[in-house]
């Protein structure tokens, strides 16, 4: 089994199903990474994957190569408002997201 740990920022979210969502973010260990989470279309997580969102997680999956699903998620101080205060931090997380 496949697994990081790392710090990581909300990119975009789509619905996968009725309640999942696959996850885009960019993270400070393996860049940029996509990942199921369950429930993610729920009312806990939704706050948690808007764009611009710092998040601390863990990746696994049972191949390296595979999809694989966020674990465990907790955000990290500062949403996407403090983004907005900043222009070229706004810039960057537009030309990113």
């Amino acid at each position: 089994m496949s697994a990081w740990t790392g710090n990581a920022i909300a990119l975009s979210a789509r619905r996968f199903g009725e309640n999942d969502v696959i996850l885009d973010v960019l993270s400070d260990q393996v860049g940029r990474a996509s990942a199921l989470v369950y429930g993610g279309a729920g009312k806990r997580k939704r706050a948690l994957i808007e764009p611009g969102t710092r998040l601390h997680l863990t990746w696994k999956s049972r191949l390296e190569d595979q999809l694989g699903f966020f674990d465990e998620m907790e955000g990290r101080g500062g949403g996407p408002a403090d983004v907005m205060e900043d222009a070229a931090a706004l810039a960057a997380l537009s030309c990113v997201a």
